[in-house]
């Protein structure tokens, strides 16, 4: 969906996290609340919940050059296609200039 779709069904973008001082990092389980298009770039923002502290964050899925699919850099499944509402485990790291990599999304039960 569009910023503007996600505010009209009552989400608020602006309250998920999206500087890397503030996204937990490591491995962990979060529930994707919503996805929204990125406004400047070819990504869809992912709006998490971490389920063990209750912290909102954003993490973005780029487009894949080679492919065109919106995965992560080591593949994985589709996130245009991924399902909202749902747990994930996921990795989260920084490279060494200090920007996030989205290493790892597995959909859990």
């Amino acid at each position: 969906m569009s910023w503007n779709v996600a505010i009209e069904n009552g989400y608020n973008p602006s309250l998920y996290a999206f500087n890397a001082d503030d996204i937990p990092f490591g491995e962990y389980e979060a529930v994707l609340d919503f996805k929204v298009w990125a406004k400047n770039t070819m990504g869809i923002s992912c709006h998490f919940v971490q389920k063990q502290t209750g912290k909102k964050f954003k993490l973005t899925v780029f487009r894949q050059p080679a492919t065109k699919a919106y995965t992560l850099d080591s593949g994985g499944m589709s996130f245009v296609e991924s399902p909202v509402n749902c747990n994930y485990l996921l990795k989260v790291s920084r490279n060494d200039k200090g920007r996030i990599v989205f290493e790892k999304a597995k959909i859990i039960q």
